[in-house]
């Protein structure tokens, strides 16, 4: 084996434990100069007719083109695809040293079929444009003669066959489209793409999040380059119950890698498309494009939240009226966020800063009107509401994917304020605590998703879909399927047991005392001294606990009152 630099030799040592680790047939009989790669088909088993892969790592030369020789094909291989994946860069795969149109496809998962004929040694080439050197991985997959051709009836792609996937990814979404499988040929003649009988199959394989090294990301196509390989590795995703059956469309979570692949079928035939892959942002500059919040202001706000969590959680019934201002602004904010997004172009940081300005007037109008009104109804009410709008938000979150009565956006919503409004009538039966239950919960949300903006994991998204539901058109066939991962898993046990200490520390911490805090709409009576004789009817909106030892209503300490004049303790 000849190998052109010593820079290949190590590279290709490195690498060489991961082929170990995969399923995969791993080719030795590979030679490659720097210039000519060449790939023996020699090990191709017969019996084996759901295709075989046979791969191997290289290095690219920066400004370059080598030649993909595959030699010793045997007789059983009617056709096979010739794939390139790289990591960070885009490449070109042609059928000839020149770029001619129609006869290359250029991208960084990108494959094209060769059909065997009387030619010894097919060629392809691989050109690398960059001004780098670049790691591959060079992936042959060989099938027989009943095996349907991957993209063999294409009208859009650029290639005659387009074995490979298109990806569209937005802000909100990945889209991936692939052109329908050819049935393979009867008695040596093609059949009409009129006549095609092949069905299609998508999948998705996640990686671990923000994990952006090449050793994970070539392992994870190694995976998938077989239809063993799909089918054992990855997650089958159901077509849309009203879009292409061509199409799957995803909701995005940046930084987290994912894998796109897809089966032409035929009876028991079955043949893999090149797989494809995306971060949903560059991590080549993950800080700014693979973080939800990425600007100072956003990230300010999120410590803001921790703290303002982890004192809802705990605190959040105590501290009534402060309580009534947090949820007038996060319901505001919320609400103010996606009418903004939807008739307005102010861009993340404007939609954030003005959802959050327009949230804080919110806040305090629902703060007056408790402090003129002092309905506790309303208050319950309100806790409740929101509670049952995170409650239909996780619902969505974990829904199944090709439903079309969800895909409907009338359905969906009716659906979705059916759900609100459960909460608030299941919490009805424990009128006293629950505020409580809605404080202890909300908040022990808020410091969740503040670590999960640190850690990387994807539990910020339960809110995030729904919004991406009302304000990005065509969402409303997307695929939510989260990745939940060991991240998510212990930051929803850390979320159980926070919710389950706050609720069980604030029904001690208000034990004895009155449910609600007295309003301003009584004059005179926030001082008045209770005993026995104090007429009822005064103090009819604030009944008083007889296990109470003092004989005044509980006062907010002095240090508060100076630094919080608005939101006193009751």
């Amino acid at each position: 084996m000849n190998f052109g630099s010593a820079g290949n030799i190590i590279v290709l040592l490195a690498l060489a434990t991961q082929a170990c680790h995969s399923t995969l047939q791993d080719n030795p009989a590979f030679v490659f100069d720097g210039k000519t790669a060449m790939l023996s088909l020699a090990n191709y088993e017969k019996s084996d007719e759901t295709g075989q892969a046979f791969s191997q790592l290289i290095i690219l030369d920066k400004n370059s083109t080598v030649t993909i020789e595959i030699v010793e094909i045997p007789p059983g291989v009617s056709f096979f695809i010739t794939q390139i994946h790289t990591h960070l860069y885009n490449v070109t795969l042609s059928y000839d040293e020149t770029i001619i149109a129609r006869r290359y496809t250029s991208g960084s998962n990108i494959g094209l079929v060769i059909n065997v004929n009387e030619q010894n040694a097919p060629k392809i080439y691989v050109q690398n444009d960059n001004r780098a050197n670049v790691e591959a991985l060079l992936a042959v997959v060989a099938y027989p003669d009943n095996a349907p051709v991957p993209g063999g009836c294409n009208m859009e792609f650029d290639t005659e066959i387009a074995p490979y996937h298109k990806l569209t990814v937005t802000d909100s979404t990945v889209k991936v489209d692939i052109q329908p499988g050819a049935s393979p040929k009867s008695k040596g003649i093609p059949v009409p793409c009129e006549a095609n009988a092949v069905q299609h199959e998508m999948y998705r394989l996640f990686l671990p999040e923000q994990d952006f090294t090449s050793s994970t990301y070539f392992s994870s196509i190694v995976d998938v380059l077989t239809v063993q390989g799909i089918r054992a590795n990855s997650r089958k995703i159901p077509s849309s119950a009203t879009g292409s059956k061509m199409r799957r469309v995803y909701s995005a979570y940046p930084g987290t890698g994912s894998v796109y692949a897809a089966l032409a079928i035929t009876g028991n035939n079955t043949a893999a498309y090149v797989p494809a892959f995306t971060y949903a942002c560059s991590p080549s500059n993950w800080m700014d494009t693979c973080q939800v919040l990425n600007s100072p202001f956003s990230k300010v706000l999120c410590a803001v939240i921790l703290f303002l969590g982890f004192f809802t959680t705990f605190l959040g019934h105590r501290y009534f009226k402060t309580e009534m201002f947090l949820l007038g602004f996060l319901s505001g904010a919320l609400l103010s966020y996606i009418t903004v997004a939807i008739v307005g172009n102010y861009g993340p940081s404007g939609n954030i800063g003005i959802s959050v300005f327009l949230g804080c007037i919110l806040g305090l109008t629902w703060l007056g009107f408790w402090w003129l009104y002092a309905i506790p109804v309303f208050a319950i009410l309100l806790a409740t509401t929101t509670l049952g709008f995170f409650w239909s938000s996780i619902a969505y979150f974990s829904s199944p994917a090709g439903v079309g009565y969800l895909e409907n956006d009338t359905n969906f919503w009716l659906i979705f304020i059916l759900l609100i409004f459960f909460v608030p009538l299941a919490l009805s039966v424990v009128p006293d605590s629950a505020n409580i239950i809605c404080c202890a919960i909300l908040g022990s949300y808020s410091v969740v998703i503040s670590i999960d903006h640190y850690v990387g994991s994807n539990l910020k998204y339960i809110i995030i879909n729904i919004v991406r539901r009302a304000t990005s058109p065509g969402f409303n066939v997307a695929v939510i399927h989260p990745p939940y991962q060991s991240k998510d898993i212990c930051l929803t046990v850390f979320w159980i047991i926070l919710a389950v200490a706050g609720i069980i520390f604030q029904l001690r911490l208000n034990r004895g005392r009155p449910p609600f805090p007295p309003g301003m709409s009584v004059p005179g009576t926030r001082n008045l001294p209770q005993s026995e004789r104090t007429p009822l009817l005064v103090e009819s909106r604030m009944p008083i606990s007889a296990s109470r030892s003092d004989d005044h209503i509980f006062e907010s300490p002095k240090w508060y009152n100076r630094f919080f004049p608005c939101f006193k303790l009751y």
